[in-house]
């Protein structure tokens, strides 16, 4: 399973919202991906508040940054607001 499928999967296991669909067909549905990447990233979520051990940080930070390489691979810029989520910041992660 691609990392994109499995973050996309994941995101939307409450049975009460889907916030992403699979496969991304837009920009608009990666723009989204996204800004969620970029907030995943964020100190306070990689860290969990202090609570995760540093390579449980470094798996989730791996992952993610699986997921955005999948998303540039497939033709997709992160642009937007997601350039302004903690993760993403100007673009770099």
């Amino acid at each position: 399973m691609s990392y994109l499928k499995n973050y996309v999967e994941w995101n939307n296991n409450s049975p009460m919202v889907k916030k992403f669909s699979y496969p991304v067909t837009s920009q608009t549905q990666a723009d989204r991906i996204f800004i969620e990447l970029g907030n995943d990233l964020s100190g306070e979520r990689l860290h969990e508040d202090g609570e995760a051990s540093s390579q449980e940080v470094e798996d989730k930070y791996n992952y993610y940054v699986a997921v955005i390489e999948e998303l540039l691979d497939l033709g997709y810029i992160i642009r937007g607001k997601a350039l302004v989520t903690d993760g993403l910041y100007g673009g770099e992660y």
